[in-house]
């Protein structure tokens, strides 16, 4: 792995390039899972892996990359931990155009490197790739290709990555420089109608459940590995659309048990449900939509509208806001849906409000019995930011009637602030032009 290559100064250099490995002999040429692999450049061969090739909008795509020295000396890289692809991951869409990963520019490190000895393979830090129309990062690469990258619909779409290096002195003579590309990874989107998805979990997904909550513990030989684990079978079949049945189980098993919710059953059940349906908070975006989305996201709203949403008492203990981001998720996905996103708006505006929230009386805290909204400040906000309720462009007396009296207004902004004794609280700042809020930015101060 890298981290045991790591080089950090040219005497462990010199040491690292006088050591002899020998090349792999063919019956241990590594296996990518890949049919062909792209052409080595300069001895380095660049690999491009993934779980699965044919996938459901919403699903999770994860990548692995990686190194193959295919030469017969050794090859010093730059150390770039904080990358992945160390390059550039580009996709073709179904429409021809390419789109590349490019969350910000890439600077390669002056004194950090690490060697692959002739025949070994390191392997990249892995990439998990949501299949949705949310997809921060990625540019076009001709500047005049047109549009955003969208991985929800129909077709095929190709995926590399391409590595490219200059000549670095500080490398030494076995310093790696060229441009290595990966092979060409065929990745089929197709949507899966609700008539062949589950209507129920099988038999296997139902005891496993039974299993997970009971808190019994693996006995067979074959469970003695972590893949082996209920929660880890269960989790497996949650990323998988077709397993409606099981997604729904689990949906119902929640919602009626929140008395339950310090319980690791439970919280478990709540993080298989999250990952399923994505996070309608982030850049992430929506999950998989269907029934079980539709009645999750019910009943945590329903939740949300009730006196005890928030818990007083019991760390650990989750609590309905927790579930917002699946909340989000389908009203992303849903926009038909008015009834559902009317409820919701009022559920995020009432606790958008500074005013709603209780006062601090110097540094005495309030009363903890005191109802509270069921949505923090700042997580309210981004909420109403993302389904357009409060936008760019809000007159000053729309955004005052959604976030209620400002603390302090000027010809020029308007702010919200939470003042509490803690060293940084919640606020929103809004730039004035022509009596509209041309511009919100949510903060802390």
């Amino acid at each position: 792995m890298r981290k045991q290559n790591l080089i950090t100064n040219t005497a462990w250099l010199a040491v690292l390039l006088t050591l002899a490995a020998a090349p792999l002999a063919a019956e241990d040429k590594p296996n990518f899972g890949v049919q062909e692999l792209g052409e080595p450049s300069n001895g380095l061969r660049a690999v491009l892996s993934v779980n699965r090739t044919s996938v459901a909008p919403g699903e999770v795509l994860e990548f692995s990359g990686y190194f193959w020295n295919v030469g017969a000396e050794r090859l010093v890289l730059p150390y770039e931990p904080h990358q992945w692809p160390a390059g550039e991951l580009h996709i073709r869409t179904p429409k021809g155009i390419v789109f590349v990963y490019a969350p910000k520019k890439r600077v390669l490190p002056e004194e950090n490197f690490y060697a692959i000895p002739p025949g070994r393979v390191d392997r990249l830090r892995d990439m998990r790739l949501r299949l949705n129309d949310s997809n921060a990062g990625w540019v076009a690469r001709d500047n005049d290709a047109p549009g955003t990258l969208q991985l929800g619909g129909e077709g095929m779409y190709r995926i590399w990555f391409e590595y490219a290096i200059p000549v670095l002195p500080k490398a030494g003579e076995h310093g790696w420089s060229g441009k290595a590309i990966s092979n060409i990874l065929a990745i089929s989107v197709q949507p899966m109608p609700i008539e062949k998805r589950t209507a129920k979990p099988t038999p296997g997904q139902l005891q496993d459940l039974e299993r997970m909550i009971s808190g019994e513990p693996s006995v067979t030989n074959e469970e003695q590995t972590l893949r082996g684990m209920p929660y880890h079978r269960l989790r497996e079949a949650m990323l998988l659309t077709e397993n409606e049945g099981l997604a729904l189980e689990m949906s119902k098993r929640v919602m009626d048990s929140w008395d339950h919710a310090g319980a690791k059953w439970f919280q478990n059940c709540v993080a298989m449900l999250l990952e399923r349906a994505g996070n309608g908070l982030s850049e992430e975006g929506p999950g998989i939509d269907g029934p079980y989305l539709k009645a999750l996201a019910d009943g945590v709203l329903k939740r949300l509208g009730q006196k005890d949403a928030v818990p007083t008492v019991g760390r650990g203990v989750l609590d309905a806001s927790q579930m917002l981001p699946a909340v989000m998720a389908y009203a992303r996905l849903n926009a038909q849906d008015k009834a559902f996103r009317e409820k919701l708006v009022d559920v995020l505006q009432h606790s958008a409000k500074v005013s709603a929230w209780p006062q601090w009386q110097g540094m005495t805290p309030p009363d903890r019995k005191e109802d509270l909204p069921p949505v923090d400040l700042t997580t309210a906000w981004r909420a109403l930011q993302i389904l357009g309720v409060l936008h760019d462009g809000t007159s000053v007396g729309d955004a005052i009637e959604i976030l209620g009296r400002p603390t302090d207004q000027s010809d020029t902004g308007i702010r919200w602030y939470y003042n509490t004794p803690r060293h940084v609280n919640p606020v929103i700042f809004g730039e004035i032009k022509n009596g509209k809020v041309v511009s919100f930015t949510i903060s802390r101060a």
